[in-house]
């Protein structure tokens, strides 16, 4: 005689897996949002690199990001630095802008998660480098 379980136990196992699931769950996947920040900030801090080389083999900033793709400006010395414009972790446009606020002549930036100016948390802007204030 094969002995099976009882609704009754099997209610209770899955109670306990569904109070289970609903303790961690929240903690496991609250941690995407921050690996993508950190991934994005990793990256940003790349491509700033791969600007500075695109400016040591040609004597200038890039207008674009594109440029690092293509040559489309004709520029002497270009060499493709990317296969790809480069996006965020979240598979938005990484925003360049030409700045004098800080040594590199340019800034990275992007809007985090939500893809829209400002925000807290996985969607604040994230902007490498820094700007002096």
């Amino acid at each position: 005689m094969k002995k099976s379980f009882s609704l009754i136990e099997i209610i209770i196992v899955v109670t306990i897996i569904s109070a289970i699931v609903a303790i961690v769950a929240p903690r496991i996947l609250g941690k995407g949002d921050e690996a993508k920040v950190n991934l994005t900030q990793s990256e940003l801090s790349n491509l700033t690199g791969v600007i500075d080389l695109f400016k040591l083999n040609t004597g200038q900033l890039p207008e674009a990001l594109d440029e690092l793709v293509e040559n489309t400006r004709d520029l002497k010395g270009w060499k493709q630095q990317a296969d790809s414009v480069p996006v965020d972790q979240w598979n938005n446009a990484i925003i360049y802008e030409k700045t004098s606020n800080n040594r590199y002549g340019f800034q990275l930036m992007s809007y985090g998660a939500d893809g829209q100016p400002g925000g807290e948390g996985p969607n604040a802007d994230i902007i490498v480098p820094e700007i002096k204030r």
